[in-house]
């Protein structure tokens, strides 16, 4: 995508443009953000065509119920403090802080509630081998608003570039690591 628009290039697809005026910043932020998605999205779909060629059917099925279950409770514990981290238009250390405090408060009481609840889940699944799953689970919850809270802020400072590669490689490190061997 470097070859689209590079700091040296004034002109971005025919339109002038300086290299450091906003608008060159956020070209160069959708192109990245574009095709993060897209390896993102890539990424998914390997990740899941490749557990569902390695896990038995039942296994798939608990893997796609805990993961409902985290993904229901990460959007309830990031309570939207990562994207009011962006739109802010002037933000300090403070609003930083507040954020992640409240994030963590709010991650904590949806980890204690998923934990708690871990049996009434199971049952809801019907299956009592999920209530671990829903436990051990339980404790990433926090782990990703904090993951958030970093992205946010590299999406707000149009940052894209890192935060894409670092998805990438999250992606593609996390599924070679839970590859059998």
């Amino acid at each position: 995508m470097a070859f689209l628009f590079s700091p040296s290039r004034t002109r971005w697809k025919g339109l002038p443009v300086s290299s450091d005026s906003v608008s060159s910043r956020s070209a160069i932020a959708l192109l990245w953000g574009t095709g993060g998605a897209i390896g993102k999205i890539a990424g998914q779909l390997v990740v899941q065509i490749t557990l569902a060629r390695i896990l038995d059917p039942v296994a798939f099925g608990q893997y796609a119920a805990v993961l409902t279950v985290v993904g229901l409770g990460y959007i309830l514990a990031d309570a939207g403090f990562g994207s009011a981290l962006v739109q802010k238009e002037k933000l300090d250390s403070t609003d930083v802080s507040l954020a992640l405090g409240w994030s963590l408060v709010f991650a904590g009481i949806v980890a204690f509630l998923m934990i708690a609840l871990a049996p009434v889940l199971a049952h809801q699944f019907g299956d009592a081998s999920l209530e671990p799953l829903f436990i051990v689970c339980a404790i990433l919850i926090p782990f990703q608003i904090i993951l958030n809270l970093s992205s946010s802020l590299l999406r707000r400072d149009l940052h894209m570039r890192g935060l894409q590669i670092i998805q990438v490689i999250s992606y593609t490190f996390f599924l070679a690591v839970s590859l059998p061997r």
